[in-house]
């Protein structure tokens, strides 16, 4: 049995959707009872509850902030970028 290629890539898609769902399911619930259960110590829990759907979301499209200016990845990456040219050009 044939199966048009865009519907076999929808599949597999889908599947690695699942899987990494599945992921964050998984870390949701590793954290859930520090979310529900009061801390010794303290009256409240030590991470404020967020439902896995806002959990999801924020997994899916993680925002990640560098600690380094623009100016100093570029200059990071050019030297890395030399180093590898460099190595590129030996026998």
């Amino acid at each position: 049995m044939l199966m048009p290629w865009k519907e076999g890539l929808e599949i597999i898609n889908n599947a690695f959707e699942q899987k990494e769902k599945d992921k964050a399911w998984q870390m949701w619930l590793a954290i859930y009872p520090h979310m529900v259960v009061p801390q010794p110590l303290s009256q409240s829990p030590a991470l404020k509850f967020k439902p896995f759907s806002k959990f999801y979301e924020q997994q899916k499209n993680p925002v990640v902030k560098s600690k380094m200016s623009k100016e100093e990845i570029i200059d990071k990456y050019t030297k890395l970028k030399d180093v590898h040219q460099k190595r590129q050009q030996r026998p």
